[in-house]
């Protein structure tokens, strides 16, 4: 799998990708200079009609999708799937260690997204992998399964991303 690290990404739609064994699709990792030992990024491309493997893990993430549409289920230990769907321009962010799974719903195009992640902290904070992605504990207070999680969030997910796309737009035309 590709690592990128420098000040920036030119494309992430072009981003040359490679076989992740642990979401079993392809991806890229992205270390900016600059962002230390805080955060980190990575690119995830789902072909069409397939999914990522089942996981959780012990950091928060916060993805935007860059091209196509799909759904994400999430859930905890035993408890009911919560799945929502996304497109280009969502963002959304699942719910600290629960269970997480990405589907593309398109017939022939796949899709791709950028997650910001604190893993960094996280993994040298613990120093134990198991530890970061075998990790059991439940955040009841953050998510335990709730009718109206998901249409909560998507509607978050696309005014955020109408406000992303407006406020870049806005701040480009007014140089």
């Amino acid at each position: 799998m590709p690592i990128y690290k420098g000040l920036a990404i030119d494309d992430l739609t072009t981003l040359a990708v490679g076989p992740w064994k642990r979401k079993g699709v392809s991806g890229a990792l992205i270390n900016m200079l600059g962002a230390g030992r805080s955060c980190d990024s990575y690119v995830c491309e789902i072909p069409a009609q397939e999914q990522t493997l089942p996981e959780r893990y012990l950091f928060e993430e916060l993805i935007y999708v860059v091209k196509g549409r799909g759904a994400t289920s999430v859930w905890t230990e035993g408890g009911r799937k919560q799945t929502f769907e996304w497109q280009e321009g969502s963002m959304f962010s699942p719910p600290l260690n629960t269970w997480r799974q990405h589907f593309n719903v398109q017939r022939d195009e796949p899709a791709r997204f950028v997650a910001l992640t604190d893993a960094p902290v996280m993994i040298n904070r613990f120093r134990n992998l198991d530890f970061i992605f075998g990790n059991p504990f439940g955040f009841a207070d953050r998510f335990s399964g709730e009718e109206d999680f998901s249409a909560a969030r998507a509607r978050w997910s696309r005014a955020t991303a109408r406000g992303i796309r407006t406020s870049s737009r806005t701040s480009l035309d007014s140089n």
